[in-house]
């Protein structure tokens, strides 16, 4: 799986540059989560499902999206990349190391794929 990490990045500035009171990692409409369906154009809110739970949804057009779906979809993270970034109890500074190990990750899985075709190409 092959990480966003153009979109990881912009919504890791998007975290930094936040005024107080539009990031809260433990609020699903303000975390890292929610600032992805946010910088991909969702209005986040709350409401409540069926069943009279409550759910962090993201709304753009006529499309209502649950906001962890818009972002893992989006980002493209492996399972525990997500349960790591999501965990609400980050702080900015853990995030961006996450935003850093993750876009390390898919630089060496570029570079190596990029050196298997070499070695194919030479054979």
């Amino acid at each position: 799986m092959t990480a966003n990490v153009e979109l990881l990045n912009r919504v890791m500035d998007r975290i930094e540059g936040a005024a107080p009171g539009e990031w809260d990692q433990s609020s699903w409409c303000k975390c890292f989560a929610g600032q992805t369906a946010q910088e991909l154009g969702y209005t986040t809110e709350w409401r409540y499902d069926e069943l009279g739970h409550i759910e962090a949804i993201g709304i753009k057009g006529g499309e209502v999206r649950s906001v962890v779906g818009i972002a893992w979809d989006s980002l493209g993270l492996t399972r525990d990349e997500r349960y790591e970034l999501f965990d609400g109890t980050n702080t900015k500074e853990e995030l961006r190391t996450i935003v850093s190990r993750i876009t390390q990750r898919v630089v060496v899985e570029e570079s190596s794929i990029v050196f298997d075709d070499r070695i194919l190409e030479s054979v």
